[in-house]
């Protein structure tokens, strides 16, 4: 097996075990953001949407970097693709995972 596909896969697994662990609440720190915040701005969010957001953006963004591959052969694609799921994220973490005042 080449050695750059066994980084690639520990690389992965580490990411879905992060992804994992701040879905469940438990690495809150690493929402750097949303932990060093005053807790009057940590108020404005709903913290279980937002670490729903983190997580599932993290394992998508896995999950697009393990099958653009195969998919396409520009090399941009996989630029562009994080690019979007970034736009994406920043959009919904300003409105779905803000409270409702």
């Amino acid at each position: 097996m080449n050695i750059g596909l066994i980084i690639a896969i520990i690389g992965t697994l580490a990411i879905i075990i992060l992804a994992i662990a701040i879905m469940l609440g438990k690495a809150d720190l690493t929402m750097i953001d949303y932990y060093f915040s005053s807790p009057e701005k940590r108020a404005q969010y709903n913290v279980q949407r937002l670490r729903l957001l983190t997580g599932g953006t993290l394992i998508f963004i896995i999950a697009l970097e393990w099958i653009l591959p195969f998919v396409t052969t520009a090399d941009a694609a996989s630029l562009i693709a994080l690019i979007v799921v970034i736009a994406l994220y920043k959009l919904l973490e300003s409105t779905w995972t803000k409270r409702k005042e």
